[in-house]
């Protein structure tokens, strides 16, 4: 549908100019200073650019008197749209340059003075607009009450302030600019779990103007938290809630303490349970399992993710997001192929950059990723956790989908792997060796002891069990 032209041109010797005009409609909301003909000179030079700059014009000037409608017909209004109606109220009829006011706030020269005036005449004008007025009679004989709209009062303290009250969910953007991260996809673990915090945050506290949250909001916020999850789980959340406030405090000129800080947590971290580590006993009945339930129901992802994690050591989220494209299959290094564990389109980034590494694929392994590729998979990794762990449960076996991650490295200690080769595997370490993956030492170090372990889990070859590692 074609956009409605809110701008004239004008030409003269100089260069074209361009007007922004638009007819206000008194039923969609007045305001103070109200004019139902608004126009402003625009900065654009071009047809192309004023019709963006008029554009975004057009909408912050509908949201203005939708937002004032609202508050006319008393109801709820939330922060952040009362925020944004009054950078626009103040920007476009207020006429005040809100910076310059918090610069000369509290001097006593000329220029502090005729601001103060002009502010004081502005504000004057928004509590004649907004004010509401009620007599009643009781005992003591008629009675006078004023008050203000949420709306009249919220630009008045907006006024006063000399500064924009941004909430705590307008501070994750900036956060994530000021650390680096802006450039994220909305996928990458970083940016999620920033944006969930600050959300579990505002579901509890509301999502109040960063300088006016309280201690007692973040307390409320604590106690509510401890009742879902564990103590480590809440410090960590608390964490991100201090940095984003902390990063959006610098940018704003905030100048007070972080109600985020030195907030105590009570028996921080002794309510953590210890995961279990399956045997090798443990692990071998597991892989059998596995084996009976695949030739039971062999379109079942869950079984061949549960002997992928538990034949390498992955993460479930790592296996979960692997794709055909990070196996190569034709390398035949050493006798096996190789699986790159790697960021990509379907799991995003991984949980460090150390988490990226190459795994050799022995035969063993080679047949459950075979058949993983062939199954139809989950569609994030937390389906796919909850998946595996109830058919860990339904299979008889008491510990979770992590625990086969403690139990590869284990067994690689029982079957003597060095430090470095454990941490690699894991993708634990600073992956030196990594970068030199293919090389004789590093390639058979490492497929010397996942035969070992291997041997271990699967001490006889079943018929059928070893697959072509060649692509058909």
């Amino acid at each position: 549908m074609k956009q409605p032209k809110h701008f004239e041109k004008v030409v003269s010797a100089s260069g074209p100019s361009y007007l922004f005009v638009k007819r206000l409609n008194p039923k969609h909301g007045t305001f103070p200073s109200f004019k139902e003909r608004f126009k402003v000179k625009l900065a654009a030079t071009t047809d192309v650019e004023a019709s963006i700059e008029s554009g975004r014009i057009a909408a912050e000037l509908e949201h203005l008197q939708l937002v004032n409608r609202k508050d006319s017909r008393k109801l709820l209004l939330a922060i952040k749209d009362m925020n944004r109606a009054a950078k626009t109220w103040v920007e476009y009829f207020g006429k005040l340059n809100l910076d310059e006011i918090k610069q000369l706030n509290g001097k006593r020269t000329k220029e502090a003075v005729d601001v103060g005036n002009a502010l004081s005449h502005v504000i004057g004008e928004v509590i004649d607009f907004y004010r509401e007025d009620r007599q009643s009679m009781g005992m003591d004989g008629l009675t006078h009450t004023t008050w203000l709209t949420p709306l009249g009062d919220h630009l008045v303290s907006f006024l006063r302030e000399g500064e924009t009250a941004e909430t705590l969910s307008d501070a994750v953007p900036l956060y994530l600019k000021q650390t680096g991260r802006d450039h994220l996809p909305e996928t990458a673990k970083a940016v999620k779990d920033t944006k969930r915090t600050v959300d579990l945050f505002v579901s509890i506290a509301g999502d109040r103007p960063i300088n006016l949250i309280t201690r007692t909001d973040v307390e409320r916020y604590i106690q509510r938290r401890l009742e879902q999850v564990k103590t480590t789980s809440v410090s960590r959340e608390l964490g991100t809630l201090r940095a984003v406030w902390h990063k959006a405090a610098l940018v704003w000129s905030i100048n007070q303490k972080s109600p985020f800080s030195e907030q105590p947590i009570s028996a921080l971290g002794t309510d953590a349970i210890e995961r279990k580590t399956p045997s090798l006993e443990e692990t071998r009945a597991l892989l059998n399992a596995l084996e009976a339930r695949h030739q039971r129901n062999p379109a079942s992802y869950v079984t061949s993710l549960l002997a992928i994690a538990a034949l390498t050591g992955m993460r479930l989220g790592e296996a979960w997001g692997l794709q055909l494209k990070d196996w190569d299959i034709d390398s035949a290094l050493f006798g096996c192929s190789i699986l790159t564990i790697r960021a990509n389109e379907k799991r995003g980034t991984l949980k460090n950059a150390n988490s990226a590494r190459p795994f050799p694929v022995l035969p063993e392994l080679a047949v459950w990723l075979h058949r993983y590729f062939e199954c139809s998979h989950a569609k994030n990794s937390n389906s796919a956790s909850a998946a595996t762990l109830s058919a860990m449960k339904l299979l008889g076996f008491d510990f979770g989908n992590h625990s086969l991650r403690h139990g590869f490295r284990e067994r690689l200690k029982e079957a003597n792997a060095p430090i470095d080769v454990v941490e690699e595997l894991q993708g634990w370490s600073s992956q030196r060796m990594s970068a030199h993956y293919g090389t004789r030492d590093s390639s058979i170090t490492k497929i010397k002891f996942i035969r070992a372990v291997y041997r271990e889990l699967i001490p006889e070859k079943r018929g059928g069990n070893v697959l072509s590692l060649r692509r058909t």
